[in-house]
């Protein structure tokens, strides 16, 4: 690698390297907000291509006394330089050793995996609720929920008849109590 492609080494005049920066301070002015977020295949190419650089042999040997001042291990090093964290730059490290980022990285979501609906239930609250509105009823979840017992012994908890009705493509809203008929089933 010829000197002038190496980051660390300039074709500039030399000049020494500012390690007065207290420690704190460069941990609380490059933290990365954001506690929990996920890494971009974009970022964990940078991480990479940073610590490549940072390990390379044509790194100037002050270079490499100035990063053992952020830690012991690479990732503590690569962590503490650039806010991210240590996990993340672990992967990243990893990535490197492996030969290089995945074109795609695997980003399943997390949590748990929604339970599949019964179409006949879905259904018979689509009809419930047609029927309270041609029948001038409010049709609340506290309804729906009883009619479902009453009728079908079913129990459901309210969140999740709400989470029917927007399936059904339904909307909450504050309910006004009148005795009426309803332009559109969809008002509930």
């Amino acid at each position: 690698m010829a000197p002038a492609e190496n980051p660390f080494i300039s074709t500039l005049p030399s000049q020494p390297i500012n390690t007065s920066i207290p420690f704190q301070q460069v941990e609380r002015d490059f933290k990365r907000s954001g506690t929990g977020t996920n890494i971009t295949r974009n970022e964990y190419c940078l991480l990479a291509n940073l610590h490549s650089a940072l390990i390379h042999s044509d790194t100037p040997p002050e270079v490499k006394a100035w990063l053992k001042k952020f830690g012991s291990q690479p990732r503590q090093r690569l962590s503490r330089l650039t806010g991210v964290g240590v996990n993340a730059c672990g992967t990243a490290i990893q990535f490197v050793r492996e030969g290089g980022v995945p074109r795609s990285l695997n980003t399943k979501p997390r949590g748990v995996k929604p339970k599949p609906v019964n179409k006949n239930l879905l259904t018979n609250i689509d009809n419930m609720v047609q029927e309270f509105n041609k029948a001038g009823n409010m049709s609340s979840t506290t309804n729906i929920r009883n009619e479902l017992h009453n009728e079908f012994d079913i129990k459901l908890s309210r969140s999740t008849i709400r989470r029917h009705l927007k399936t059904l493509g339904y909307f909450w809203g504050k309910g006004v109590r009148r005795n009426i008929q309803h332009d559109a089933p969809q008002n509930i």
